[in-house]
């Protein structure tokens, strides 16, 4: 399950593109075997296709931790994975950070309405 909550989508000028910000609470896991918890920040980019139909253009995810779902956060949080050498990517990572217990604040596509 990836629930996505406090979506933030703004639409662009052209009324064709637009970005959204959503943070995703994560529960996965293997039957008969472990589960886990994820948590972090989406900021995805979309275009509206000729056919009126939106579609996302660019999915980024900021995973705040991982942890087990036995031990929790607290007690046994996983570092961030790295770059799969089986499945590699496209494109190598676009912001290099750790996951809890540091943190990292990715940029917002909108102004932060934390700072002044």
């Amino acid at each position: 399950n990836h629930l996505q909550v406090q979506g933030i989508v703004t639409i662009g000028d052209d009324g064709q593109t637009a970005k959204a910000r959503w943070r995703a609470f994560i529960q996965f896991g293997e039957f008969g075997g472990e589960g886990y918890w994820a948590e972090g920040p989406y900021e995805m980019a979309y275009v509206k296709g000729a056919d009126g139909v939106w579609r996302i253009s660019r999915l980024l995810w900021f995973p705040t931790f991982y942890t087990s779902f036995k031990n929790g956060w607290a007690e046994d949080a996983y570092p961030r994975n790295a770059v799969s050498e089986d499945h590699p990517p496209d494109e190598p990572p676009t912001h290099e950070y750790q996951t809890f217990p540091n943190y990292y604040v990715p940029p917002f596509h909108y102004d932060n309405p934390g700072k002044g």
